[in-house]
Formats: structure tokens, C-alpha cells, sequence
């Protein structure tokens, strides 16, 4: 029952255009500001390893900033990956889970810590959602932003996501959030996943976010229209499926993009893009002064809301 008057929470929470919903920012950025070396293969894994007390920290950070729902560490965190760092497959399905039970145990001290500050009565219970990344995030080699087909059927991604999204149900998020997804193939996937009895059970809500290289195209070059059109045929039929959008895109192909989805999909959009800065895939680093100043990115959200997003953050670069 819990999780039946949970569904329905979120999704009133996300279709109510009166009051913007808001999404944690770039959980990297705001480690690194704190000193934490996030350089390497998998960071989010070494630190729910190493360091779990700095990303719950985080985490609450984001909630008590004014998040509605933060995501879980767990983006580039996949079975495959962690035994890739030198991890057994026990030790990565622990972690795996730890990180979402990280994020719950966050919004129940932040939610405590805001009924002490008085804060609470202005707000709404925030949310704890599942980081679910792209299947090339696993691969840690920029494959999500170059959009490939990974070489592997659908029938191997469908089992992918759908042993992923088992272990992550047990802990009970509030949401999961599909991420940085790069391509059709994978949509489909995860869309077929979502319709699996196991998880329809779980009645957790959903939303998928792809990933684009300019305001047109995924990063695979299919077009945002036929995501948006896809989506729009099994939306009817995918219950937990409550919203799309798009992530880690520069801010400037937003809003066209955002116009597109609405064209052709009526489901509420969700947006996270970065600042505009460009990530240099081989050292691992954020070209300086390729950003846009906040103002800009303020001024911008605003227009996205006028597209029709109602859940709005940034990623990869923005901080509390």
C-alpha cells in the first residue's frame, strides 16, 4: 500500500505546473568541491566503498538545498563494472544496493532534519531515487555520450536492466530515474522491462532521460522525435512509465528539444543538463570556461518550464 500511495504522490507531484519540482544537481561536482578525487574508472562505486559517509552527506546537502528528489550513486554502478574494479559479484550487488539505501536513509534525516527547522510545513516529503545508468556506463569509456549500439542484442539489454532493477526494488526506492539512456534500442529495453511483472509489482515510478548531441538527435542520431514518438505508443500500456526528458545536454538545446517531446508525447519532462561545459573524455576533466555563468542558466530553466518540463535540475556540473 505504501508503495501504491507513494506512485501517486509522485506523480501529482510532477504534473502539478503551479510549483516547480526540483532535481539535485551534479553529485561529482559538489564531492569535489568537498576534495574528494573522483578521477578513474567507476567513482561512484570506490566511494559507496570507500567513503559512503561523504555521499550521504551529499545527498542531504541536496535535500535540504531544496531538492524534491535526489538520485542515488549508483550511474556508472552495475554488477559488470564493479567486478571490472576488482570487486566480486557479491561485493558489487551489496554496493549496489547500499547506494540506494544511502539515498533513502538521506531523505529521511534531511525530511527530520527540516520538521526541527520548521521547514517542513513548506515543503513536500522529497524522494529517493534509483540512479539507473545507460548500459555503456558500465563500459566507464564515454560510450553513453558517443551513443553506440554496444554490439549486443536486445534481448541482452532487456536482461541488463531487468536483473539491475530487481536488486535495486528490494531496497525500495521512491523512483527509478533511467539516465543518459543513448539510444532506441535501449529505450525499448528499458520500456519492456518496465511492463515485467516483478517490477510492475514494485508499483515504483519511472522516468527516462536521454542523452543528445545537439537539439535533434541522440546521441546515437536518432531523432528526439521518434523517442518521442515511441515513447508515446507504450506510454498507455507502461504503467510506471511517468515522465521523459532529457540529461547531460547543453542547456542551449534544451528548449527545442523539450518542444519536440511535448509535440509529440504528453507525459510531464523532465530536464538536467550540465552548464555547457565540455568533458574531455581522455583526461577525464571539464574544459574551463566553456560554462555559462548561473544567471544564464536560471533565465534559461525558465523558458524550459514554458516548454512544459516540470522537473528541473542540473547535472554534472552545478552544486548546492
Amino acid at each position: 500500500a505504501v508503495m501504491a500511495e507513494n506512485f501517486e504522490r509522485f506523480v501529482s507531484a510532477i504534473s502539478d505546473m503551479r510549483r516547480p519540482f526540483v532535481l539535485d544537481g551534479g553529485q561529482a561536482t559538489q564531492m569535489e568541491q568537498e576534495g574528494v578525487d573522483l578521477s578513474g574508472h567507476l567513482w561512484s562505486a570506490r566511494l559507496l566503498r570507500d567513503n559512503p559517509s561523504m555521499v550521504k552527506k551529499t545527498h542531504v546537502a541536496f535535500f535540504l538545498a531544496g531538492a524534491d528528489v535526489a538520485v542515488s550513486a549508483s550511474y556508472q554502478g552495475t554488477v559488470e563494472g564493479f567486478k571490472r574494479a576488482g570487486m566480486s559479484d557479491e561485493e558489487g550487488q551489496r554496493l549496489l544496493k547500499f547506494s540506494i539505501k544511502l539515498i533513502r536513509e538521506a531523505r529521511d534525516e534531511a525530511w527530520e532534519q527540516m520538521h526541527k527547522h520548521g521547514s517542513a510545513s513548506k515543503r513536500m516529503k522529497p524522494f529517493a531515487g534509483a540512479s539507473v545508468g545507460c548500459y555503456g556506463a558500465s563500459l566507464a569509456d564515454g560510450s553513453e555520450y558517443t551513443g553506440g549500439s554496444y554490439g549486443i542484442s536486445l534481448e541482452e539489454l532487456r536482461k541488463f536492466h531487468l536483473d539491475r532493477l530487481k536488486l535495486f526494488a528490494e531496497e525500495a526506492p521512491d523512483v527509478f530515474a533511467f539516465e543518459t539512456i543513448p539510444n532506441m534500442m535501449e529505450v525499448e529495453a528499458i520500456i519492456d522491462v518496465l511492463n515485467d511483472p516483478q517490477i510492475l509489482a514494485t508499483n515504483i515510478p519511472a522516468w527516462i532521460s536521454v542523452c543528445c548531441k545537439d537539439d535533434e538527435s541522440l546521441s546515437s542520431n536518432e531523432s528526439v522525435e521518434q523517442f518521442a514518438k515511441f515513447v508515446a505508443s507504450r506510454a498507455p500500456s507502461t504503467k510506471l512509465l511517468v515522465s521523459i526528458g532529457v540529461n547531460c545536454v547543453h542547456p542551449r538545446h534544451v528548449e527545442k528539444i523539450l518542444s519536440t517531446m511535448r509535440r509529440h508525447c504528453n507525459l510531464p519532462l523532465v530536464v538536467y543538463p550540465n552548464k555547457g561545459e565540455k568533458f574531455d573524455t581522455v583526461s577525464r576533466e571539464w574544459v574551463p570556461g566553456t560554462a555559462m555563468d548561473d544567471d544564464e542558466f536560471c533565465k534559461l530553466s525558465d523558458s524550459w518550464r514554458e516548454c512544459g518540463a516540470t522537473m528541473i535540475g542540473g547535472c554534472c556540473r552545478t552544486s548546492v
